[in-house]
């Protein structure tokens, strides 16, 4: 009777430990079944700056989840593509691990690379360092500016009353000298000769015309803030009263009757 209880007790341990193998067995079926299809696409190993010239030596080929590819990123089945990035500039900030996607980048033809990272319809102006009144220690390219000009004001008979007036606002600056990306390699930028903005034509002409007449002052923005460009000239709402200086005292002499006196004004 005893060995008849064991004897059960053996086949339903058997029992149980092949339906557990079963049960894993038919599992690892189904995700073998259910597994992620991949496709082979070009992404960046390191962060790549607006300017920079793509080489594909220095992309890598990368499994992407098939269903999460854009049409614009390159896959390994794209042989035209991949022939054509070879030597296209970097329009938009490609950051590491990012696919290589043709939004971010264009063949210039030919044509200069800053000409590639200008945005439809704008236009590129250069401003002689010199001419700026107050220019930062450190300016780079991607730094986002207001442009202002000082003017004298004819107010109450005096016209060395001086305003401040905003004629461009949040502007990009495209390049420093002749380098259109920010160096992470120590180059010393803190002496350039002219910056590049990014402005509208409008802009440009406002520009062009306030440069020759004197110096104009520029404000650096937050990188938190938005951009807003203008392109209305020079509004009236801009204009901020600046540091005007201490105007020389007069003294006046009163009378009253055989009395004098004297009020020093300002």
């Amino acid at each position: 009777m005893k060995f008849k209880k064991i004897i059960i007790v053996s086949l339903a341990l058997l029992l149980a430990i092949f339906g557990v193998f079963l049960l894993n067995v038919i599992n690892d079926k189904k995700g073998d079944s259910q597994s992620v299809q991949t496709t082979m696409i070009l992404i960046s190993p390191t962060t790549l700056q607006p300017g920079d010239v793509i080489s594909l030596s220095k992309l890598l080929w990368k499994d992407w989840p098939t269903q999460s590819i854009s049409k614009q990123y390159i896959t390994k089945e794209q042989k035209q593509n991949v022939k054509d990035i070879e030597g296209a500039v970097v329009r938009y900030p490609i950051f590491e691990g990012e696919p290589i996607s043709l939004n971010n980048v264009i063949k210039t033809g030919g044509k200069s690379i800053l000409a590639a990272v200008i945005r439809p319809g704008m236009r590129a102006v250069s401003v002689p360092f010199n001419k700026i009144v107050n220019a930062p220690a450190l300016i780079l390219p991607g730094d986002v500016i207001d442009v202002v000009i000082p003017k004298k004001e004819l107010s109450a008979g005096h016209t060395d009353d001086l305003v401040g007036q905003t004629i461009i606002r949040g502007v990009r600056v495209l390049a420093v000298d002749n380098i259109i990306q920010k160096m992470n390699d120590g180059k010393d930028l803190s002496s350039p000769r002219t910056i590049t903005l990014e402005v509208t034509s409008d802009q440009a002409e406002d520009l062009a015309a306030s440069i020759p007449e004197g110096r104009i002052v520029i404000s650096m923005r937050s990188v938190f803030a938005g951009q807003d460009v203008y392109s209305d000239g020079y509004p009236k709402s801009d204009e901020l009263p600046v540091s005007r200086g201490d105007k020389p005292s007069r003294t006046i002499a009163l009378f009253r009757g055989s009395e004098r006196s004297e009020v020093t004004v300002k």
